[in-house]
């Protein structure tokens, strides 16, 4: 979801006539996008600053966003003043870029490696982001195309463009995980209405996009409060003619059981266009899931992964696991390695448990030392790697 709105921020910017530059030692401006989903993701955002903060100008103007200014913001760093953003309020940056073209007004969705018409440039921009698993090398790739695309702009030169679109369709969740502080930066769900997303999937196919990725904090949850349902979502989008591939955010359990029948049905009839699924089950212990307050039965959930895996196995299963949740006894941790087992995902997650500020977990009786927990995860992932499939 950092990387959807890093893309949006990036178009934005370029909207109203910022030019990236690969170094921080010449910027007039510097966004930092954070996380704070778990202490390690944290740490990183808070180095991350903190280096830049040093090799930055002194004129340069620091914007912080992304969800640990919500989760945890007394760790930023303070040797330096700096403006904050909420994530679920980028339209706060006009004032402080001085927007001709204000934030609510950019285009969406959220565009890769597309860059807008020939702009004149005037201003400077660094732009640095934390979020797990991210290649830093695109930013680089960005900057390249960028000054290529500025540089031949006389000649009206097409830039390089990805297939494949990001598109935001909602945001916030429906969920109360103990162990979860997103919620508490992007509040309860809000479902982008259906025409918006379908208009979002014509604009970018005109432009020759084919390939999607429909992100949000809780996708399967999409629809709930307009009155719809993921099902209808994921129907239309494999439907449309103009995609060729989509892939979906991570997919609650609850919503993969409640919306079954026309997952598998519709998945087994499109299994071309999907290059993966994703249900992050977070443990494979009842007592576990109970405490963690995820809301879905580990029996019959296994027993439709296994179900929809045997009915198509053409399409990859993805999963996430935590290790180490505070209780969490060695027969807790050999439920899982089953589910892990049984199954045979063709990735697993492996997450050590992080407690984090303003959640229920942290103050759990009986939290799991770290030693103990990084044995777990290394037991996961040797199982995990054993038996995928």
């Amino acid at each position: 979801m950092r990387q959807a709105d890093g893309f949006q921020l990036y178009h934005y910017l370029i909207l109203n006539s910022w030019q990236f530059t690969e170094s921080a030692v010449n910027a007039d401006l510097v966004i930092i996008i954070t996380c704070g989903y778990h202490t390690v993701l944290e740490e990183k955002s808070v180095y991350t600053a903190d280096t830049l903060f040093e090799v930055a100008p002194a004129s340069a103007v620091f914007v912080i966003t992304g969800c640990l200014t919500k989760i945890n913001s007394r760790v930023l760093p303070s040797r330096r003043p700096f403006h904050v953003v909420p994530p679920r309020a980028l339209h706060q940056f006009d004032p402080i870029i001085d927007a001709d073209i204000p934030y609510n007004d950019t285009c969406e969705p959220y565009t890769q490696y597309s860059f807008p018409g020939l702009l004149s440039i005037k201003k400077k921009v660094t732009f640095s982001r934390i979020i797990s698993n991210f290649d830093y090398s695109h930013l680089k790739k960005i900057s390249r195309l960028i000054l290529t695309y500025f540089r031949n702009k006389k000649e009206k030169i097409a830039p390089v463009v990805n297939c494949r679109q990001t598109i935001r369709i909602g945001w916030g969740c429906l969920g109360a995980c103990t162990y979860c502080a997103i919620k508490n930066a992007n509040g309860s769900l809000t479902s982008k209405p259906y025409q918006k997303i379908r208009n979002e999937i014509t604009s970018a196919s005109k432009k020759g996009y084919t390939e999607f990725f429909f992100v949000s904090e809780d996708t399967g949850a999409w629809g709930k409060d307009i009155e719809q349902s993921f099902s209808f979502l994921f129907e239309n989008v494999l439907r449309s003619e103009v995609i060729k591939k989509a892939y979906f955010g991570a997919i609650n359990p609850q919503w993969f059981l409640e919306n079954y029948d026309i997952l598998e049905t519709l998945s087994g009839a499109y299994a071309e266009k999907i290059p993966y699924l994703r249900f992050p089950l977070q443990s494979g212990s009842a007592r576990i899931l109970e405490a963690m307050r995820r809301p879905y039965c580990i029996e019959s959930t296994v027993l439709h992964l296994k179900l929809f895996k045997k009915n198509i196995p053409r399409i990859p299963l993805h999963t996430e696991i935590i290790a180490g949740f505070p209780g969490e006894t060695d027969d807790d941790h050999t439920r899982t390695k089953t589910v892990l087992r049984d199954v045979g995902f063709s990735v697993v997650s492996v997450y050590p448990f992080s407690t984090r500020p303003g959640t229920e977990a942290a103050s759990l009786p009986d939290q799991i030392q770290p030693e103990i927990i990084r044995k777990r995860v290394k037991e996961l992932e040797e199982i995990a790697r054993k038996h995928a499939g």
